[in-house]
């Protein structure tokens, strides 16, 4: 599967315990820039980091499939923020947490079979049934979690919603799941305000 910064989604959910040793400081922004940065990501430097930093690297991506889900989440070449995970793990908001996983089941139930992620075009063509699912089979999951998540908004899930860009949200909450929030010089990564609807395409 190519890089998968030009194929991410926005709503996922479902909760993994958080490992909040496997990424020391650093290694979630190097992470980014190896396997998602649309400007830098490539095979190679994405396969060298997950050898490097096996623990870290299995800390932030998940699968769709699995138990337990850390900040990314693999459905069928989209990857998503699991930002269902970040609300629950920052505050305790199950009801949050399960909504955006409803959603997130929902849209991908409705959209994989009849577009599977291949490549850019498919990935738009996947956006395109995801925001018909949200307006209609899907509308009231995705009511609900739009609705919970402004609730809760100024509390201490707020860096849940923080970043202007698939990167910038991702680096944001990964440290709740697995640690390694600083940059590796006594810095920490920048927040902004959140646009639900980027899909980092």
């Amino acid at each position: 599967m190519p890089h998968a910064g030009r194929r991410v989604d926005v709503d996922a959910a479902r909760v993994q315990a958080g490992q909040e040793d496997a990424c020391g400081a650093g290694d979630i922004a190097a992470y980014d820039m190896a396997c998602l940065n649309q400007a830098s990501a490539s095979t190679a430097a994405c396969n060298q980091f997950k050898t490097a930093k096996a623990m870290c690297a299995a800390c932030l991506t998940s699968n769709a499939t699995d138990s337990s889900w850390g900040p990314l989440v693999v459905f069928n070449g989209v990857i998503n923020v699991n930002a269902g995970g970040c609300f629950e793990l920052a505050d305790g908001n199950t009801d949050c947490a399960k909504s955006l996983q409803d959603t997130t089941l929902c849209e991908h139930q409705a959209c994989d079979g009849v577009c599977p992620v291949k490549d850019q075009t498919s990935f738009n063509n996947w956006q395109m049934c995801d925001m018909t699912a949200q307006a209609q089979g899907c509308g009231m999951y995705f009511m609900a979690a739009n609705t919970c998540a402004m609730a809760d908004d100024g509390g201490a899930a707020t860096v849940c919603n923080a970043g202007s860009t698939f990167d910038e949200l991702f680096m944001n909450i990964a440290p709740l799941f697995c640690g390694g929030g600083g940059t590796g010089d006594g810095g920490t990564t920048e927040a902004g305000s959140t646009d639900g609807g980027d899909d980092g395409g």
